[in-house]
Formats: structure tokens, C-alpha cells, sequence
């Protein structure tokens, strides 16, 4: 009598599906900020600052102010 295993693993993680752990594990916060002028009141979409000390410039009243 001869014996064969055929027996094949099939429990676990799949990899059919395309996604990985790390694609779904923290999703991304938004990359722009909004502001509103102290001078004039225009609320504005800027970039999110990368540094501590950044400017932004009212396009409206080329008001500058200063954050540290």
C-alpha cells in the first residue's frame, strides 16, 4: 500500500485580494489647512505647514502673519 499527501495549507492571510496590512493600516490626514485672515476675514486653503515657524499671505489684503 502506498501512501500519498496530498494535504495542501490553506488557512491564513490571502494574497489574491491585493491588499496588504501596511495599505490600510492609518489612513492619511488632509494636507491642506484652513485659515481666516485677522484683517480682512477671507478664509483661505493653505498647504499644512512642515516646520514650526511658518507665513501665510492673505491673497486678498496681502496681509502677512507670522506663527512660530
Amino acid at each position: 500500500m502506498k501512501k500519498t499527501d496530498s494535504y495542501s495549507d490553506s488557512v491564513g492571510w490571502s494574497t489574491d485580494v491585493g491588499r496588504t496590512l501596511e495599505a490600510s493600516a492609518k489612513p492619511k490626514g488632509p494636507d491642506t489647512i484652513k485659515h481666516q485672515c485677522e484683517m480682512c476675514g477671507t478664509i483661505m486653503k493653505v498647504p499644512k505647514p512642515k516646520k514650526a515657524k511658518y507665513t501665510i499671505a492673505c491673497p486678498h489684503c496681502e496681509h502677512a502673519e507670522f506663527f512660530q
